[in-house]
């Protein structure tokens, strides 16, 4: 889940994610081998994410997932702790930006 576009190698994961929309683009993978994951990577790759057999795409304000089995979550690009629960929330205005101003 993100509420950004793009992950690491400029690959597009979200295609209509936008960190100002107070929303969470969520997507859950049910690649299984090699060659599944290929193809996803393949249609990440060329911004049709949506378009894979093997993962399913939604948006929501808040995302709540229970696992029968302890996951391992990764966040911002670091491995966390196994979980059997993970809840999220898009807080608008949370993040504030200063930018300086071109010359």
């Amino acid at each position: 889940m993100g509420n950004i576009g793009r992950i690491m190698g400029g690959i597009k994961a979200f295609d209509d994610a936008s960190p100002f929309d107070g929303r969470l683009e969520v997507g859950v993978a049910t690649a299984r081998n090699a060659l599944q994951w290929g193809r996803t990577l393949g249609r990440m790759a060329t911004g049709r994410t949506e378009k894979s057999p093997f993962v399913r795409m939604g948006s929501a304000r808040k995302v709540y997932a229970e696992f029968d089995e302890p996951v391992l979550v990764e966040l911002d690009g670091g491995a966390r702790k196994k979980l059997k629960r993970l809840e999220a929330e898009a807080v608008p205005a949370a993040v504030t930006l200063a930018v300086p101003a071109s010359r």
